[in-house]
């Protein structure tokens, strides 16, 4: 693991983003699309006559457990539930004890991941759902052994933080499955009439519904609770999610 000598970040909770639904997505992208600016009292200025951009979202299945991330100043590595910092005492669904068992696996994909930023003090965080037998009930994979499975990367220098990519980081063997390994989505979004795509959206997370593609090809059948859409514009991340009646 490395030492960080020049690392000036202290340990702290590190975020995952708020997913967000369509709905805030379709507001979002049309005020991005169109702001000009700020008039002279500060108020954001819109050309409403601006035309709305074609985007691709790609779609990963959504897993039903908890949100968990292994993260590290370079100095400590530290265990996280979606809200607070956990430890053996004061733990997850025993998360921080699932982590310390593979210690010297998660320290090998914090090394991996930072490899992503040249900044010598940055905070690396690898967040992935934290699901399986116990944790959350209902849906294919609550039948499996406890898993985590990485969604995302995030690097963190002072206030700023950006998400890099994550779909290198795995080691199956010790229960540490990767997201993009499991069957995907696509669908193509045109923000001048975003209603039409509504539909294609609805047919897939049936689909995940129906059976999970995660259980499944991991030997477990049952429903999916639904999926997660990542899409950029113009170098911003939106991100949202939906999910099955069921």
């Amino acid at each position: 693991s490395w030492k960080g000598e020049n690392s000036m970040q202290k340990k702290k909770h590190i975020r995952f983003g708020k997913i967000s639904q369509y709905r805030d997505i379709i507001r979002n992208v049309n005020h991005q699309s169109q702001f000009e600016g700020f008039d002279q009292d500060g108020e954001p200025i819109y050309n409403l006559n601006k035309e709305k951009p074609k985007l691709t979202f790609f779609g990963t299945v959504k897993l039903h457990g908890t949100n968990g991330s292994v993260v590290t100043n370079g100095e400590e590595v530290w265990y996280q539930s979606r809200r607070r910092i956990v430890t053996p005492t004061s733990d997850n669904h025993n998360f921080s004890q699932f982590c310390i068992a593979r210690q010297e696996s998660f320290n090998k994909l914090l090394e991996q991941a930072k490899t992503r930023t040249t900044e010598k003090d940055a905070i690396i965080s690898i967040f992935g759902e934290y699901c399986g037998e116990g944790i959350a009930n209902g849906t294919a994979i609550s039948k499996l052994p406890k898993m985590f499975v990485i969604f995302a990367v995030k690097v963190t220098v002072g206030e700023d933080s950006q998400y890099v990519n994550p779909t290198d980081l795995r080691d199956p063997e010790n229960q540490i499955f990767n997201i993009y390994d499991f069957e995907m989505f696509r669908v193509e979004v045109d923000f001048e009439c975003p209603e039409v795509a509504q539909n294609k959206f609805v047919e897939l997370v049936n689909y995940v519904e129906a059976e999970c593609p995660v259980g499944k090809a991991l030997g477990s059948k049952g429903i999916g609770e639904g999926i997660v859409w990542i899409g950029m514009y113009d170098g911003v991340r939106h991100v949202f999610k939906t999910k099955g009646e069921k």
